[in-house]
């Protein structure tokens, strides 16, 4: 009797396990499946940024200093709307809002509280990037346009980006949930993909409006400096959105420094990037990819701490379980960056852009891609349960924070890669 029960409870912890391995293969295929398809969509966009943004050398250089809000501007839409979209995600998931919400967000206040934040943070955010840039940059002796220009051009490219980008977060979030598919797979990468593809034609916009008005930009950066103040007198007037202000908007003005820091490395090192337009192309591509596969496993995890399934396993450390659910990131790691090295050999070859040859650009994709994979994931671990933690909700803290930090960290492994290559 006794050697039936041994039997019996090996047999019950061999099905356990297996039925934990299916579980987990179930859930590494569905990351694969659901997410390779949106990190090559944001491939493909990533570089077309990257087009943009070499596109943009005269411009850059009739207006000196503008590059060094670029990176920022860029993260903080990326932030802003990717942070929104996971929010979205938790609430559907816990049941809070309906995914039919997108006939109906007049009457759904989760919503109306998220788009009164978001548009707070916009002008705000855009309105602190663009002070930081120029006292930085004058501090560190890089020759600048004026503050007033500066500012418009910055809270102006945030507002034209930011209305595309605040209808497709709720689109694409609500949407996808009505589908079966995971929002937290999906939102993220396509939200800071379609941010990149549109900030910089924003701020290019922006730039021309700026140019165009000459004098009168002093006088129209002072209202839009207004406009930013009501919107968060308003915003801290409504509870949901003053939680997501009070838990975002520190956060933000961290991430802002981080962004700050990320444009003054990219300008003090332009004249290095700019020999070759592919390299000035990676920029985006770097940043975002990294950020994007951190994010989706942030926004995974932290759903799965909201229903309770990942609370007991959360430590100072991760887990082996944790550890293991790494590897499909890895996966599409190997996937996505080979694939950049393609897209950009193919697009420079066609385009006539300067580029150091496709052996040097697959092998600064791997390496440098290698190393933004391990430190993403690393960092939207520890901010996620530090930010848990301190009783912070992770949907507003560790997206904006960890691809405000992969901005510095992108750029300076793509500087390391060039280095190694010897470019």
């Amino acid at each position: 009797m006794r050697s039936k029960e041994i039997v019996q409870v090996f047999t019950n912890i061999s099905n356990t396990r297996l039925a934990t391995a299916l579980k987990s293969i179930k859930s590494s295929s569905e990351i694969l499946r659901q997410s390779f398809v949106v990190l090559m969509i944001c491939a493909f966009t990533d570089i077309l940024a990257g087009i943009f943004l070499g596109g943009m050398n005269e411009l850059l250089l009739l207006l000196p200093g503008l590059i060094i809000i670029i990176p920022g501007a860029i993260g903080m839409r990326g932030n802003n709307f990717a942070s929104m979209g996971s929010r979205l995600a938790t609430k559907m998931h816990s049941g809070e809002i309906d995914a039919s919400a997108i006939t109906k967000i007049q009457k759904t206040p989760l919503i109306i509280d998220n788009i009164y934040a978001s548009f707070a943070q916009t002008f705000n955010m855009s309105l602190l990037l663009a002070v930081l840039a120029y006292l930085t940059g004058r501090a560190l002796g890089f020759q600048m346009i004026p503050l007033s220009h500066l500012i418009f051009i910055s809270i102006i490219g945030g507002l034209i980006s930011g209305v595309i980008l605040m209808v497709s977060t709720i689109y694409i979030s609500l949407e996808s949930f009505k589908r079966g598919w995971d929002p937290d797979n999906i939102t993220t990468p396509l939200i800071t993909a379609l941010g990149d593809i549109i900030t910089i034609p924003s701020i290019f916009l922006a730039a021309l409006l700026s140019i165009h008005l000459k004098n009168y930009n002093a006088i129209a950066s002072i209202i839009l400096i207004l406009i930013g103040i009501f919107l968060l007198y308003y915003g801290f007037r409504r509870e949901n959105s003053r939680e997501i202000l009070v838990q975002t908007l520190p956060t933000f003005i961290v991430c802002a420094v981080f962004a700050t820091t990320s444009g003054l490395i990219l300008g003090y090192k332009m004249d290095e990037v700019v020999i070759y337009t592919a390299i000035l192309m990676l920029v985006p591509s770097f940043n975002e990819t990294g950020g994007n596969l951190g994010s989706i496993f942030a926004a995974r995890l932290s759903s799965s701490l909201y229903t309770g399934i990942e609370e007991k396993k959360l430590g100072i450390l991760p887990s082996w379980e944790t550890v293991k659910s790494f590897s499909p990131f890895f996966i599409l790691s190997l996937c996505v960056f080979p694939a950049l090295a393609l897209i950009l050999n193919f697009v420079s070859i066609n385009m006539g852009f300067s580029s150091p040859g496709f052996f040097n650009i697959f092998y600064l994709c791997m390496v440098g891609g290698a190393m933004i994979t391990f430190i993403s994931l690393l960092m939207s671990y520890f901010f996620t349960f530090f930010s848990w933690k301190m009783g912070l909700d992770p949907d507003n803290v560790v997206i904006p924070l960890l691809t405000s930090v992969m901005d510095v960290v992108g750029i300076s492994c793509l500087m390391i890669s060039m280095n190694l290559v010897g470019i």
